[in-house]
């Protein structure tokens, strides 16, 4: 297959969106003729250039989530005469936004949630669900206790402390105050890393300083050493639209920090936000959560208890050499 993916390349893989484009174009490579555009150079000429000497059989937009991508996707589909497929990764379409849409349509869309696949469905589009994120499960794996003292050595966090991660943009619509809560504990530690690509809201910045929260809002190459130095992941992003319809939530439907976390072996206590209680069932270390008080509970239990946890195997399916067999099914079957 000749197969061209649009997205975010050769940029900081700080946010879900971007490690997506980046693997897909790494592990398809290895079986199909992949050509990688950044949708930044659109207007140039050496973007159609480069389009029209590759002549894609499929053009697969990774991160598309609003109106414009459907628009360039078919734009470029029609123009090559390729299949065209759109991954609804983080939604971002107001009501009038999804009727406009209509006149757009793809040959597939693929979606990480039930709720947004019930749109596109009610829309009349192709749709199906396809958790499309994936793991590197060499990069991302559990921390021996002696790795971890010395991780927290290094970061000059308190010895004793029940260390409570977090992962992604630092803004109110994820629901961080919950983490606040959490702060209030003696023995309880919170650290955030702040997805800077993602901006930061500076009034839930400070909020979250002056309550005590270490925040590192810079980009860590190496992540996966966070991770390891943590005790539990805390997911507390709920789904909430504005006045028009749009998610303010600011995350994937498939958060990947969830599926990093418990590559690491990490308990997880997180709401059942988008397709996460999909396809995963609570137990082995794995917590959904309903509102803050359930929230608060289940970080304590995982502070207070000796649970086994296996969390990792909830996961292993999930690889990105795995995610990428599965998505090439996806295109031979459209």
């Amino acid at each position: 297959m000749r197969i061209c993916l649009l997205g975010e390349f050769d940029v900081d893989l700080d946010e879900a969106m971007r490690k997506t484009a980046y693997y897909l174009y790494k592990h398809l490579s290895r079986g199909h003729k992949v050509l990688k555009l950044d949708l930044r150079d659109i207007f140039s000429f050496s973007f159609w250039r480069t389009l029209k000497d590759f002549r894609p059989s499929i053009v697969h937009y990774v991160s598309g989530s609003s109106l414009k991508s459907f628009m360039i996707l078919k734009l470029i589909s029609g123009v090559f005469n390729a299949k065209s497929i759109i991954s609804i990764m983080r939604p971002t379409f107001s009501r009038f936004s999804l009727q406009i849409i209509r006149f757009f349509r793809p040959d597939v869309v693929i979606v990480q949630s039930p709720e947004t696949e019930k749109k596109f469905k009610s829309l009349g589009f192709n749709t199906i669900f396809f958790p499309l994120v994936g793991i590197d499960l060499e990069k991302f794996h559990p921390s021996l206790k002696d790795e971890k003292d010395a991780l927290r050595a290094d970061f000059n966090l308190r010895e004793g402390d029940f260390i409570v991660l977090h992962i992604g943009s630092i803004k109110k619509g994820r629901n961080l105050k919950w983490l606040i809560k959490l702060q209030e504990f003696d023995d309880i530690q919170v650290v955030i890393v702040g997805a800077v690509s993602q901006g930061i809201e500076e009034k839930m910045l400070n909020e979250l300083k002056n309550a005590g929260c270490i925040i590192w809002d810079k980009y860590f190459e190496n992540i996966e050493l966070v991770y390891a130095l943590a005790d539990c992941y805390a997911f507390p992003v709920v789904p909430k639209e504005n006045l028009i319809g749009k998610s303010k939530a600011d995350c994937i439907d498939m958060p990947l920090s969830v599926f990093e976390a418990m590559a690491c072996n990490l308990p997880v206590v997180s709401t059942k936000f988008g397709g996460l209680p999909q396809i995963f069932e609570e137990g082995d270390g794995l917590i959904f959560v309903e509102d803050i008080k359930e929230f608060v509970e289940a970080v304590k239990y995982f502070k207070d208890s000796d649970t086994m946890i296996k969390t990792r195997e909830k996961v292993r399916i999930y690889s990105w050499s795995l995610v990428s067999r599965r998505i090439e099914d996806v295109y031979k079957k459209f």
